[in-house]
Parts: structure tokens; sequence; C-alpha cells
């Protein structure tokens, strides 16, 4: 058994609140068929590291740590919650899972301390869904170029918003919007 089987054993999956076409662990954690598009595009690209930002549950990052382990290249993800107390969760349902690959960092993403000798090549922007462009802004020049970037619950008209906007100033190139009942932007880093 991997570790997102592992994960998935200790929860229900239901449909999707807002169109059962898709399915939810909960109505905070990304759309299981969201994770598995994370899945696909971490085990596609081959990422070293990966930044994470609203690790929730951690359901996501344990999709994204699966694929760093199945790709068999190392790598780690740094994962940012402002709960402490979801973040302890989180850290237990990873050591649960099998995986040491993933960091639970607790702390605002906006505050937390930036790495000096480190660099990203697919980040995931989750958290709270207003901090979601401050975020990049802030992690942007951590995050190498043609890096995969993805915003979720795009249908947010703000995050619309920002998102289209980076893609005018030359940012980001959007790939993908749609994905999942609440949506998500797959973009490239240029």
């Amino acid at each position: 058994m991997n570790a997102i089987e592992k994960a998935l054993s200790e929860v229900t999956i239901v449909p999707e609140y807002s169109n059962s076409k898709w399915e939810m662990i909960d109505d905070q954690t990304a759309e299981i068929e969201v994770m598995e598009t994370l899945y696909a595009l971490v085990r596609c690209t081959k990422p070293t590291n990966i930044l994470e930002t609203g690790t929730y549950h951690g359901f996501s990052s344990i999709y994204m740590g699966q694929a760093l382990m199945d790709n068999e290249l190392g790598g780690s993800i740094d994962t940012i919650e402002v709960s402490k107390d979801i973040a302890s969760e989180t850290e237990a349902r990873v050591k649960r899972a099998g995986l040491d690959n993933i960091h639970v960092w607790t702390s605002s993403s906006l505050e937390w301390p930036l790495p000096t000798n480190k660099r990203y090549q697919f980040a995931s922007f989750d958290s709270d869904a207003f901090s979601r462009g401050k975020e990049f802004i802030r992690f942007k020049d951590l995050i190498d170029v043609n890096s995969i970037v993805c915003f979720h619950d795009s249908f947010f008209d703000d995050l619309t918003k920002e998102v289209r906007e980076f893609e005018a100033n030359g940012l980001l190139k959007v790939i993908r919007v749609g994905i999942g009942a609440r949506g998500v932007y797959v973009c490239q880093k240029t």
C-alpha cells in the first residue's frame, strides 16, 4: 500500500458538495481529481523541491510526496500551514503514510522565513484565497523559470483577476483552468 492509499484509508470519500461529478474528502481539501492532477504533474515534470501553501490536512502534500517517491529522484516538499493544531495533525498523518520527504511548517505563508539556499521547481498555492496572489509575489523569485505553479479554487473572482494580471505582466503563462468542481489554474512560471 502506498502513502496515498494509506492516507485515504483513514477517511471517507464523498461526492463534492457543489458538483457530484467530482469527489472530495471534505469541503476544504482539494478535490480527489485535483490531487490526482497534482500527482500526475509532479510525476511528469520531475521537480526536486515543491512549495505548498495551505497544507490543511495534508492530502495534497501526500499525493505530491508520493509522486516524488515514485520519481525516485529525491526531493522534498515544504508545506506551510497557519494552524498549529492542523499542522500537528498533518505531521502525524504524513508519518502514518510513511513519507519522510514532506516538511510541515507552522506559520503564515506571508511571514514564513524565506529559504536562502533552496529553489522550487513546482508550487501549489491553496491557502486563504485572498492570500494566494500575495504568496506568489512573495515566493516567485524562489521558483525556477518554466516551473509549474498551481492555484486551487479558481472560481474566486479575485484570484482569477490576480492570475490574469500575473499573465499580462509576463510572470506566468496560464496553461489550464477548470480542473475539479472548484477549479484550479495550472500555470508555468515565465
